[in-house]
């Protein structure tokens, strides 16, 4: 394993992640018409949710269709004009902390996001992070840094990126009229970031980083991964709420439009500066969320006011379906050491798994290098037997030759049967015992000059050339050949006799 995944978060162990800023919410329908009574609207969502939507004509916005007819557009419809565009500004990442899975991610290291703000130019603008191409609303037209300020009531915003949004009224009217109301309906905003992030804190162990990652350390300072490069944004999104806290609408005196909802919500990397303020929301229809009386460790900031026995029971309930506790093990008391025990466990896990996954890996390629060089080696072999082979079958066929040569007529077919299965090293012992018989056999004297410095040409051909024809001649022509022939001839046969006898002889 070489990352933590969970919904919206991607941790990658070499340093680098990913993060889709939202927090989840659901909705179950965006309208239902007068006529459709709620005991109808239950009938349907109890057998098919699916069903809903095509009875009554509904639009599901995650799957948008892409093959609907409109009869009333005209081709004047398909040119966007600017004044069907509205333009809201929306602060889009801050110098903050944000939590995912329970997991703070600081962006506030100085320079990190201003650095970073021109890639966010030309982002698609997507409702709730559902990416489908239907889906799309505007884009991004105008970026710009906007520094740390203090509103009215004394709440320090942190700087950010501010960004323009030209999204596309006519086409998504309830968006834009929900954008541009006062108080709005819609006032806050998301980014999917890639980065690449360090640990703020060093530790023996990597893995002692993972287990405290979420918690204080004795000096108060927040255990948390910061953000060293933004390496680019997948687009921006209009949302209910934000993981950045931070990330609203601006108003017309340039300032966010509810600074107090993001101050409650914020995180402090000093548990002295913030943590009273710090909580988490407990969502029972999405993934779960911690609320006790004091800080549980592995969970950032949490901190609730007197819960009441009911809300401690559901949490505890909620708790033991979660993560598998056994039914009355869990209380109040005991609630923070259990969670953060199993949070501990599973991180260990990740950890040893990771380890495991790299050695595996490594094997795995040593094996592969290893049969890829048996494979080589077995190619090579191959080659050479093939080599060895053709080498071998013509010494046999020389030596089968020679022993013709020097045997004629009484050549024994059993002896041609041996010489034509023996391995190279027999058979080049045959060429040189039959090249010797040969030698012996056919030492004659030139008719023409006397001389004995002659080679075998007469002697060479079939068994029948060696049997000399009618006129008994080794050359197998009926008539002694001339001194020219036999010199041509001679000539013509010189390689083959120097590659067995190792010599050239000339006459």
């Amino acid at each position: 394993m070489s990352k933590i995944k969970e919904d919206g978060l991607i941790i990658n162990l070499d340093g680098t992640g990913e993060l889709n800023l939202s927090s989840a919410h659901s909705m179950v329908m965006g309208h239902v018409p007068n006529k459709v009574t709620s005991e109808q609207v239950q009938k349907k969502l109890n057998e098919d949710s699916s069903t809903v939507l095509e009875s009554f004509g509904l639009f599901e916005q995650a799957t948008p269709n892409y093959t609907t007819y409109y009869p009333d557009v005209t081709a004047d419809d398909l040119n966007p004009k600017d004044e069907e565009f509205i333009e809201p500004l929306f602060r889009l990442l801050s110098e903050t902390i944000v939590s995912k899975g329970f997991r703070p991610i600081d962006f506030s290291k100085p320079g990190v996001l201003k650095k970073s703000m021109q890639m966010l130019l030309g982002q698609t603008i997507n409702i709730d992070h559902e990416i489908a191409v239907g889906n799309a609303i505007g884009a991004v037209s105008e970026v710009y840094w906007q520094p740390s300020y203090k509103t009215k009531s004394g709440i320090t915003v942190p700087a950010g990126i501010n960004g323009k949004m030209k999204i596309d009224g006519k086409s998504n009217p309830r968006i834009a009229r929900g954008i541009m109301m006062t108080p709005p309906s819609i006032h806050s905003n998301s980014v999917t970031v890639r980065f690449k992030w360090e640990p703020s804190h060093k530790f023996e162990e990597s893995s002692e980083f993972y287990q405290k990652l979420g918690t204080y350390d004795d000096k108060g300072q927040l255990v948390r991964l910061v953000v060293t490069e933004v390496i680019g944004y997948s687009e921006t999104s209009l949302v209910s709420h934000g993981a950045d806290m931070w990330a609203q609408k601006i108003n017309e005196d340039r300032e966010i439009v509810n600074p107090e909802y993001a101050d409650r919500q914020s995180f402090s990397v000093d548990t002295k500066a913030n943590f009273t303020r710090s909580c988490v929301e407990i969502d029972y229809k999405t993934e779960l969320s911690f609320t006790a009386d004091n800080s549980i460790p592995g969970v950032p900031n949490i901190k609730n006011t007197n819960p009441n026995n009911s809300d401690m029971d559901k949490l505890i309930q909620e708790l033991e379906t979660s993560f598998g506790f056994e039914k009355g093990t869990l209380t109040a008391e005991n609630l923070s050491a259990k969670v953060a025990e199993v949070h501990s466990q599973n991180l260990t896990q990740i950890q040893t798994l990771t380890q495991e996954n790299g050695t595996l890996k490594t094997e795995k390629e040593t094996a592969e290098g290893k049969v890829t060089q048996l494979q080589a080696d077995l190619d090579t072999a191959n080659a050479n037997k093939s080599e060895l082979d053709n080498f071998t079958a013509q010494t046999q066929n020389e030596a089968v030759r020679l022993y013709k040569l020097a045997l004629g007529e009484k050549a024994d077919e059993n002896i041609l049967a041996l010489i034509g299965k023996a391995d190279l090293k027999t058979s080049q012992s045959f060429v040189q015992q039959y090249t010797q018989q040969v030698d012996e056999k056919f030492a004659q004297t030139c008719t023409d000059c006397g001389s004995k410095n002659i080679n075998r040409a007469s002697a060479e051909g079939s068994n029948e050339n060696l049997n000399g024809g009618e006129s008994g001649n080794p050359g197998g022509t009926d008539k002694p050949k001339s001194r020219a022939e036999l010199k041509a001839s001679l000539a013509s046969k010189k390689k083959r006799n120097t590659l067995f006898n190792g010599e050239t002889n000339e006459g």
